[in-house]
């Protein structure tokens, strides 16, 4: 889940969440997006195994043949995103100390522009630090991430990225420059 698990941040929100998948008995890899809060989902989602106990909501799960490695972007209170300095450096770690397998990096600001100007003024701050830690991978790596409610693909530090519908709200797609 790659973000706006809720569009609240509320504890009831994400009872609500996870009440609703639970027929699915999927694990749930939930990261948070712009209209998440931290807190509230870190307890929400601690009976998974992957929320650390404090700072960025950032984890890696290994499945067979494949490493998932969650990153947070969330500026709580703000739409645009960013990386912290540790969730830069727990992508670095996590790429170099991977098994021999490739790697879904999942975030939820994308890591490109997608050329809708409303959304790219609440993007992803700065991606070159990322960038430059893709380009040093020695493995397969690929990323997800959401916010922009629409399916576009990119690159970035030649590792393509692709954004995911929204599962609720949807917005026109509007690339004029005004």
């Amino acid at each position: 889940v790659t973000g706006d698990v809720t569009d609240d941040g509320q504890p009831n929100s994400y009872a609500l969440f996870r009440e609703i998948v639970a027929p699915l008995g999927l694990p749930l890899l939930a990261i948070p997006g712009n209209h998440d809060a931290r807190e509230p989902m870190r307890v929400a989602f601690a009976d998974t195994g992957l929320m650390p106990e404090a700072g960025p909501l950032d984890w890696v799960h290994d499945l067979p043949g494949l490493r998932v490695v969650g990153l947070d972007t969330l500026i709580e209170g703000a739409g645009a995103g960013a990386l912290a300095a540790s969730s830069l450096y727990f992508l670095a770690d996590a790429l170099e100390t991977a098994p021999d397998c490739p790697i879904l990096v999942a975030l939820h600001h994308p890591p490109f522009r997608c050329g809708i100007g409303y959304m790219d003024a609440i993007g992803l701050s700065d991606a070159s630090a990322l960038a430059a830690i893709l380009r040093r991978a020695a493995r397969d790596v690929r990323l997800v991430c959401g916010h922009i409610h629409g399916v576009q693909l990119a690159t970035i530090g030649g590792c393509p990225a692709l954004s995911a519908p929204a599962t609720c709200s949807t917005f026109d797609v509007d690339f004029r420059a005004d």
